[in-house]
């Protein structure tokens, strides 16, 4: 929390907003690697009941592996962290102001 006065009213809301979008916005790019993760893994599957003597040529071309999936899972929760960093940041930096009625309760 930024502090009391409208000052640190509207940091602490900028804050909260911020945050939450960027988790929202890590959460959606994590949903879209499971997705990519279910799709391959069911042209891997189909590739295999169309050519079943060629599992371990199939198996080869497999790139998404559970290493990757975790590596590209652990980029996401990197950059959404380093986002928030960098926007929490700029905002020390900023005075920042309301205007007209403002309500707001964390």
């Amino acid at each position: 929390m930024s502090g009391i006065g409208k000052e640190g009213i509207a940091k602490d809301f900028i804050l909260f907003q911020c945050r939450r979008n960027v988790v929202l916005l890590a959460k959606h790019y994590l949903e879209s690697l499971e997705d990519l993760r279910k799709e391959h893994e069911e042209m891997l599957e189909k590739l295999k009941e169309l050519a079943p003597d060629k599992t371990k040529e199939i198996e080869l071309i497999n790139y998404f592996t559970n290493s990757k999936f975790e590596t590209i899972r652990k980029r996401i929760f990197d950059a959404s962290g380093s986002s928030f960093n960098e926007i929490l940041s700029i905002l020390e930096k900023c005075e920042i102001e309301l205007s007209g009625n403002y309500n707001y309760k964390n």
